[in-house]
Parts: structure tokens; sequence; C-alpha cells
């Protein structure tokens, strides 16, 4: 597992540039947004209250399909973002979350653990074009056995970039500067940061799906 990670690192340094190019848009547009809400936070409802968080999701969700684009077509397989995935994303992280929810009211440990049971379903919707219930439950399938590993495994890079943004926010804090500007960039180097779980997604993914098919392999027969 530390391999992975390690493997993981060393594609997001190589693969930067191409990730910020990629998403770049879709976080200036995420930053924006979060902007707009802060600044006009006394005048949002009614519909405006309920449209902006669809509208993050929607702008997640782009972040993540065109990241993972860029790490699939380095590996050779072309992906393919269209409307219906991103609906799909947008269905699947709503259900996550609630679910994700009601775990954390039980000490904690069951919404991380559905958190990283389904931190794998972007990949499936993405690249096997499935459901929003069957990508939670081909991820949830992927951790048969290494729950614990897994689990523990990606609380450290959450831990991590959690840290990223507490000294972050700290430090830009410490600047005398309108809040609004601190805000949006601190927003946008976090959300660069956090590209780094995309390639932990892709590595881990692809050493567990090996790990699957080792272990389906049939055993040759001890008879000489």
């Amino acid at each position: 597992m530390i391999e992975v990670l390690k493997e993981s690192w060393s594609e997001f340094l190589v693969q930067l540039k191409p990730l910020i190019i990629a998403t770049s848009p879709w976080i200036l547009a995420l930053v924006a947004l979060g902007a707009f809400s802060l600044v006009l936070s006394d005048y949002i409802n009614g519909f405006i209250f309920f449209l902006i968080p669809v509208i993050k999701l929607i702008l997640q969700a782009m972040i993540a399909f065109a990241g993972l684009q860029v790490l699939f077509k380095n590996r050779g397989a072309g992906v393919e973002v269209t409307s219906g995935k991103i609906l799909i994303y947008i269905v699947a992280a709503i259900y996550i979350g609630v679910a994700t929810m009601l775990g954390m009211m039980f000490f904690i440990i069951p919404g991380l653990i559905i958190m990283a049971a389904s931190f794998f379903a972007p990949i499936f919707i993405l690249k096997n074009g499935e459901g929003p219930i069957e990508a939670v439950a081909s991820s949830a399938s992927l951790l048969q056995g290494r729950v614990v590993h897994v689990t523990f495994l990606l609380c450290g890079v959450w831990l991590a970039i959690y840290a990223i943004e507490y000294a972050v926010s700290f430090i830009f804090g410490l600047f005398p500067a309108p809040e609004i500007l601190v805000t949006a960039i601190a927003s946008a180097l976090l959300l660069v940061v956090g590209l780094f779980t995309l390639p932990v997604m892709v590595n881990l993914h692809s050493h567990l799906v090996a790990e699957h098919n080792k272990q389906m392999q049939p055993t040759p027969d001890g008879a000489s």
C-alpha cells in the first residue's frame, strides 16, 4: 500500500501541469461560486439556495472527470465525459453523502468506512458507465478483505490534505488582504492539492483489481 502512495505521488508531480490545465476552468468556476456565495450569503434564499449545491456538485464532477481523463489518457485509455455520467455522479455523491452522514453518527468509524468503500465510484461511473448504486457497489466490492488497510490508507491521505488546508488557511489569514481574496486563493490552492487523490484513486484501483484477479485465478493441480 505504501508503494501505491509513492507511485501516486510521483505521478502527481509529473502530471501536475496537465492536471491543472485540464481542471483549471472548473476549479476557477468553483472558486468563483464560493466567492459569490460568500459575498451574497445574506441574499441567497429560495431556489438559488438549492441550486448552488447542485452547481457545486457538477463542478466537482467536472474536476474529477477532467483529472481522471488526463490520468487514463496517460495510460493509453480514452474515457468520455457525458451529461449522463455527470448526472450519475451527482446522484452517487448525494447517496454517498447521506450514507456517510448516517455512518458518522455511529462513532465516526462506519462513516469513514463508507467513504473509503465508495472512493472508487467515479472510476466505475466514468470508465465503465455504471449507475450510481452500481458504481458504489462495485467500489465497495474491491475492498473485500482489505477494508481496514484501505480505510487507514485513505484516512491518512485525507488527514494530510486537511492539515494542508488548515496550514494554508492560517498562513493566508495572516495577510492584510480582503477576506474574499484570501478565501479564493486558499480555495484554489486546496483544490489543486486535492487533485492528488485522483492518482491515488487510479493506482489503488489498479492495485486492488490486480489482487482480485490474482485471487480469482484457478490454482494448478498438484498432480503430476
